[in-house]
């Protein structure tokens, strides 16, 4: 039976929004609470795949939080020091469950400082293995200091509790024997998250190749970490990893990524060079009542500056009052705001009242949209994933909390419904808008705060 220690640090860190995530914002999992985890996250899933293996587990700590500001160093104080207490005699392995675009007051790259510790602390004879998010910034720090890491390869992450299973399966012929080294290939290119869905290039040909790349001699996987632009880091941007035999005569699989990461400039140009003409917000509505009046499903106006799903804060107002100042009747918008919610936690249903919605983050959010509400619906903010593989699985598994919620209505005309949330929740799951009694398709037009989870 073999004895792996498991771990999972999990958040993607935008140094480009105000604050800090700190530890009461964060789920933690410490000791054996990690062995309900949800099976359909990918630290559930890898624990299912050990249990099946017959791996004896040994739980440390799961600490994750929704993508936001970047983390305070005692989020990463109290994980390290926990972890490095859960080492124990005669493992095995170790197995971790990480982002890879972690960032913290005083670590840039909070992952590669987590595995080059572990390194120091267990040695070069025990094996590091696990599974990381296809935005990770990978750098040479996690590299160097892992055996074989295991990263999504889709974008919406439809496959993470897959990958994990994978990565468990390729870890456990390691633990039996068959050693493996990591190869790197950075690149100087950053791409928006909008150009990383992987049913389009530049990921669909990246992932294509990686695919031909891993059916060469000795080679286990290779990995394309598409980056995450907002993260402020030496790493920040797309890179390649390949999951090599040990003893293996390297130079062909390295040859083969210096030529994705030449692969990539060119892709970079052909994508700047087709990229479509952005629309003012203005021109955006205009073809929203135009399609309107010719169709009777919902148009989806995706706002990827307020992307919740890569940290933004999801309080921005443009869209609201751009529904209201084109008369959009029966529009649907979901804001981040925990004030207004605990004003309207006060009211009965039905009652109406004038307040002032979003934008308590700063200038980029726009001015608060000012307005008489009357209020649909209260809720605790929790609610059931209805797609298994939504997105937002990769995070927390099939139960989301998005803190209590309210949902409101504009008085007068055009009727728009507001759903207003305490937390920050990416609008990756229909059960977001059902959990307040509204049918999303239902509706004329929704904003969605998203880039890319969203199209799952």
């Amino acid at each position: 039976m073999k004895r792996v220690l498991f771990g999972g640090l999990y958040h993607e860190s935008h140094s480009f929004v105000a604050g800090l995530t700190q530890l009461e914002q964060c789920e933690v999992r410490v000791g054996k609470e990690m062995l309900s985890c949800d099976t359909s996250s990918p630290l559930g899933a890898a624990l299912q795949e050990a249990r099946e293996l017959g791996w004896q587990i040994v739980p440390s700590l799961d600490v994750r939080a929704m993508p936001g500001a970047i983390v305070a160093q005692n989020v990463f104080d109290f994980w390290i020091a926990a972890f490095e207490a859960a080492l124990c005699p005669d493992l095995d392995g170790v197995f971790l469950v990480l982002h890879g675009a972690m960032v913290c007051e005083e670590i840039l790259d909070v992952e590669g400082e987590v595995l080059a510790r572990l390194r120091q602390k267990i040695g070069s004879e025990i094996p590091i293995g696990g599974v990381t998010d296809l935005h990770a910034n990978f750098s040479p720090k996690m590299a160097q200091n892992s055996d074989a890491l295991l990263t999504y390869r889709e974008n919406p992450h439809t496959d993470a509790a897959q990958t994990a299973r994978l990565s468990v399966g390729l870890f456990d012929r390691i633990l039996r024997g068959e050693r493996t080294k990591t190869l790197f290939q950075a690149t100087q290119t950053i791409w928006p998250p909008t150009w990383t869905a992987t049913a389009q290039n530049p990921m669909r040909e990246l992932e294509t190749r990686a695919r031909e790349i891993e059916k060469m001699p000795n080679v286990r996987a290779v990995n394309i970490h598409a980056g995450y632009a907002y993260a402020d880091t030496p790493s920040t941007g797309a890179s390649f990893s390949a999951i090599v035999d040990e003893a293996s005569d390297t130079a062909p699989v390295e040859n083969a990524l210096r030529q994705l990461a030449a692969r990539v400039q060119v892709l970079d140009v052909e994508m700047r060079a087709a990229k479509s003409p952005e629309l003012s917000i203005e021109e955006a509505m205009r073809e929203t009542q135009g399609a309107l009046r010719l169709n009777d499903f919902p148009v989806l106006l995706v706002e990827p500056s307020d992307n919740i799903g890569g940290g933004a804060p999801g309080d921005a107002t443009h869209l609201l009052r751009a529904f209201w100042q084109h008369e959009i009747e029966n529009a649907g918008v979901i804001l981040c705001d925990a004030r207004a919610v605990l004003i309207c936690e006060n009211w009965e249903i039905g009652q109406r009242g004038e307040l002032s919605v979003g934008a308590w983050s700063g200038a980029l959010a726009g001015e608060p949209f000012e307005g008489e509400f009357q209020l649909l619906a209260h809720s605790d903010g929790r609610f059931a994933l209805e797609d298994a593989h939504s997105h937002l699985a990769s995070i927390f598994g099939s139960e989301i909390e998005m803190g209590r919620s309210v949902l409101l209505q504009t008085v007068a005309s055009p009727k728009i419904v507001v759903l207003l949330s305490s937390k920050p929740i990416p609008p990756f799951d229909l059960g977001q808008w059902r959990a307040l009694r509204i049918a999303p398709e239902t509706l004329s037009a929704i904003g969605i705060k998203a880039a890319v989870g969203h199209r799952q």
